[in-house]
């Protein structure tokens, strides 16, 4: 069972490599050091290439949605998802099914950096210079573009959002795939639902590979069940049981675009064939 404690987490969210992973969050667009895919570095002091600083930090970290995280989470407030939008969509279990629903921790911590509100630069800690290690970035000259065309940022300036296009969600999420809500057994057997069950296996008719266990490799006495791989615990809750971002989304691990079958973007596995979508619809 995945927990939101932060041995479990670490472990899930750290991407725990399977045979198909192809690859890192290094160089992929969740990098936000000079080896980045799509940032260029604008400072004298370019020679900082810590990756992980920019999401995760070993001390003095927050501890809210992601293990060690070290982005201040989204204080945005969020349109959501609701039967509103489409008449086929219910929850079950007292989730409220309006506009106004709340995000869940997981989907803030994505959000922090994909609301298109909060600044990049919203870190507890800023990362050091490999030149200076006893030197922080804080209030220095470091900078980065987005090559997408996102405003310049500078490390210390928390007025600068991100302006990106795609990674730009916005504050209006009623035309993404809804999130935070209770995915389980009653809510697949409700009458009209199209949903798995989410104790069968994650491959589903949808078939594909997962990048990583989240719970386990398999041959180890994991399982490959939707809940146990997709799904995460709500706070006070004793199952995993709620969709998040995360729960399609593996950000340490990109794929690439040149080979459709990859997990490409930061999928969890491919999509190739909409093997993704099939995990958990019944179509």
């Amino acid at each position: 069972m995945k927990k939101l404690a932060l041995t479990v987490a670490l472990a899930g969210w750290a991407g725990i490599a399977a045979a198909q992973s192809t690859t890192s969050v290094v160089t992929s667009p969740h990098d936000l050091s000079p080896t980045g895919e799509d940032v260029a570095i604008t400072s004298a002091a370019n020679a900082q290439s810590q990756v992980c600083v920019f999401c995760h930090m070993p001390h003095n970290a927050n501890n809210v949605g992601a293990p060690l995280w070290n982005r201040r989470n989204s204080t945005t407030a969020f349109t959501m998802y609701s039967s509103k939008n489409s008449s086929t969509f219910q929850l079950a279990n007292g989730d409220v099914n309006d506009t106004t629903r709340a995000v869940g921790a997981v989907s803030l911590a994505c959000l922090s950096c994909h609301d298109g509100q909060t600044a990049f630069n919203s870190l507890n800690q800023s990362p050091m210079f490999d030149v200076d290690p006893g030197r922080s970035s804080q209030g220095s000259n470091y900078t980065f573009t987005l090559v997408g065309g996102g405003a310049v940022v500078t490390m210390g300036d928390v007025a600068a959002t991100n302006t990106e296009g795609s990674p730009n969600l916005g504050t209006d999420l009623t035309n993404d795939h809804p999130i935070s809500f209770t995915y389980n057994t009653a809510l697949a057997l409700l009458k009209g639902s199209t949903l798995r069950d989410p104790t069968t296996a994650v491959t589903g008719s949808g078939g594909g590979t997962l990048v990583i266990y989240r719970a386990g490799d398999p041959a180890h006495g994991g399982t490959d069940t939707v809940a146990a791989q997709m799904l995460f615990t709500k706070p006070g809750a004793g199952v995993p049981d709620q969709l998040e971002c995360a729960s399609c989304h593996e950000p340490h691990m990109h794929g690439t675009s040149a080979d459709p079958t990859s997990n490409f973007p930061f999928l969890i596995k491919s999509n190739q064939g909409s093997q993704l979508c099939l995990t958990c619809h019944n179509k």
